[in-house]
């Protein structure tokens, strides 16, 4: 199941995602024992939006703590 999951997971999330509300990456926040969620603000569901540096040091930060 996705509770025995153990490798650290960074699950992100844009805030105007139009597909999927925020409750989706909460809950799988909530459920891996490992996880880490970042709202990406300004992001829809397709990430053409994306600010590809921030989102980049956003990643690294994640890899590197």
């Amino acid at each position: 199941t996705i509770r025995q999951i153990a490798t650290p997971t960074f699950v992100t999330h844009g805030d105007g995602d139009r597909f999927f509300s925020l409750d989706h990456p909460v809950h799988l926040r909530r459920t891996l024992p490992d996880a880490r969620l970042a709202v990406l603000p300004g992001v829809d569901h397709p990430i053409q939006t994306l600010d590809a540096p921030a989102f980049a040091a956003t990643v690294g930060a994640f890899l590197g703590g």
